[in-house]
């Protein structure tokens, strides 16, 4: 994986900020301190990265593919995301696995600075080119035995993997992976390899009691319903649906179906609903009903009763102490 990681530059200088909105600007004033994403204005992030990858920066013609990171329901998402991350990492060393979010990675690189290392998604899966195109559905029943659980086969030395070799054990407090998750891969098979060895590489070089964010994409949604209905065909059997178009692979896993992924190494701490009510963009451009709607978003994102059914769902994991027998 020899310069496949973009690593932060050391430098003496403080690091160029990206453009930004004055409001987050604002925010941004004091580091030390919260930031009030809430207040966020309409406009698209001035992030970029040369080595991106490119499927991050283009709309897929599905609403479950990769979206536009200039779409207001984008902003909302990484606002409601950005809070809880921004929250755990100052004074602390930081891994983002995938890049998925390059707004978020700017407002983490202002707090914490050449704490902040990054890995972007093409350095972790590196099959884009070979995503089926001839279908919108690709099966994974025959991954299923008779109960119901995940039969993963192991890959090969010709398959994409997921290794973190340049990193040691133990190396970073907090790890998040936003947006690349659910699209790893080319096909069932590489997508759910890929994703147990994401998890089991996050586990190891995150220090005891470290925590894990992990974003994935929930069928149990109104986003969600709306694919299912949109797409029929789709939706598979034990409550998953994977969907392929010409931009990716994007796989929609219950939470209970992703706990699955987790290695023992990782333990669950909790969830928080991104995008509860808004199942598409055009939603938030409806007159009144649009801003109504997203400040509900920010009381919705932590209730109990309503952060389960988020069209995407940010999961909490905890590192386990490496002493501890069942590890």
């Amino acid at each position: 994986m020899s310069g496949s990681t973009k690593r932060p530059e050391q430098s003496p200088q403080k690091p160029s900020e990206p453009e930004r909105p004055s409001v987050l600007l604002d925010g941004l004033s004091g580091l030390n301190g919260p930031i009030d994403l809430r207040s966020r204005v309409a406009g698209r992030s001035g992030v970029h990265s040369s080595g991106s990858s490119t499927s991050a920066r283009v709309a897929s013609a599905s609403v479950t593919g990769p979206f536009s990171l200039g779409s207001a329901w984008s902003r909302l998402v990484d606002s409601l995301a950005g809070d809880v991350i921004l929250t755990h990492v100052p004074g602390r060393r930081v891994l983002d696995l995938g890049y998925g979010s390059p707004e978020i990675s700017g407002w983490v690189k202002a707090r914490i600075g050449d704490h902040l290392s990054i890995v972007e998604k093409g350095a972790l899966d590196q099959a884009a080119g070979r995503v089926a195109e001839t279908s919108g559905f690709l099966p994974a029943s025959q991954f299923l035995d008779a109960d119901g659980n995940l039969m993963i086969p192991e890959g090969d030395e010709d398959e994409p993997s997921v290794n973190l070799a340049e990193y040691p054990d133990a190396n970073f407090d907090v790890v998040y992976c936003l947006r690349t998750f659910p699209h790893l891969g080319y096909d069932t098979t590489s997508s759910e390899r890929l994703g147990r060895q994401l998890l089991r590489e996050a586990a190891r070089v995150t220090v005891d009691g470290g925590e894990v964010f992990v974003q994935i994409a929930n069928p149990r949604s109104l986003r969600g319903i709306v694919e299912g209905i949109r797409n029929p065909i789709t939706v598979v059997s034990r409550r998953r649906m994977i969907l392929g178009d010409r931009y990716g692979l994007t796989r929609w896993d219950t939470i209970p179906r992703f706990l699955r992924f987790v290695p023992p190494e990782l333990e669950f701490v909790r969830v928080h609903g991104l995008g509860v009510l808004i199942p598409h963009n055009a939603t938030l451009h409806i007159p009144l009903v649009g801003g109504v709607l997203s400040r509900l978003e920010w009381r919705l994102r932590d209730l109990a009763l309503f952060q389960r059914f988020g069209a995407q769902i940010l999961v909490v994991l905890r590192r386990v102490n490496r002493g501890d027998p069942g590890v």
